[in-house]
């Protein structure tokens, strides 16, 4: 049996519009998770795993709705 060892690199999470979304390194790729909610618990993994969330989900939003060309699209997600 052949086991390996992969060693995977927090790098960065942030708010988008919807959700909460995080970037990992394993040394070869960067990956991003994403839709991960925008709630205590999931604050909690993310800083366990050396990510801190400056941003939230609502004022990601508020400035879109304010200075993003999204805001005149009906069907964008930002209204």
């Amino acid at each position: 049996m052949i086991t390996a060892t992969i060693k995977v690199e927090s790098i960065f999470a942030g708010a988008a519009i919807s959700d909460l979304f995080a970037i990992f390194h394993d040394g070869t790729d960067y990956f991003r998770i994403k839709n991960i909610p925008d709630n205590v618990e999931s604050r909690e993994i993310l800083r366990s795993l050396g990510l801190e969330v400056y941003d939230n989900v609502d004022s990601i939003k508020s400035s879109a709705r304010s200075s993003s060309l999204a805001s005149s699209d009906k069907r964008s997600n930002v209204v």
